[in-house]
């Protein structure tokens, strides 16, 4: 189908929450506009990570960095980077952002993304 999957970048460790509800918010609005989202806080809630709950480890981190990554690379077209990214020059969302730059992915400010 004609149908585009997006999938959404932006900063989690040591922020409230992981920062699920900055995810939440983003594929709201994604999916309003007809992509179909990718979104790490749904990958997380789907391996049983619960934001208020469980502590966030390396291994945690890492496993789940290279799971999003094999999402975004073969199921993906285009990455939407949460606004807060750039606070968070370490995230591994930039890491994320430039795979996608590397393999010709369209690239969505969502800050300057039209409500």
């Amino acid at each position: 189908g004609s149908q585009r999957t997006i999938y959404i970048a932006g900063p989690m460790r040591d922020l409230p929450r992981c920062n699920f509800a900055s995810f939440d918010r983003a594929k709201a609005r994604l999916q309003k506009d007809g992509w179909t989202v990718i979104s790490p806080a749904d990958l997380d809630r789907a391996s049983g990570f619960d934001p208020d709950r469980d502590e966030v480890t390396t291994s945690m981190v890492r496993d789940a960095f290279v799971r999003d990554v094999v999402a975004l690379l073969m199921r993906c077209d285009a990455i939407a980077m949460l606004p807060e990214s750039g606070d968070h020059p370490l995230s591994l969302c930039h890491v994320e952002r430039t795979i996608a730059e590397r393999f010709g992915m369209q690239v969505i400010e969502l800050e300057n993304y039209a409500e």
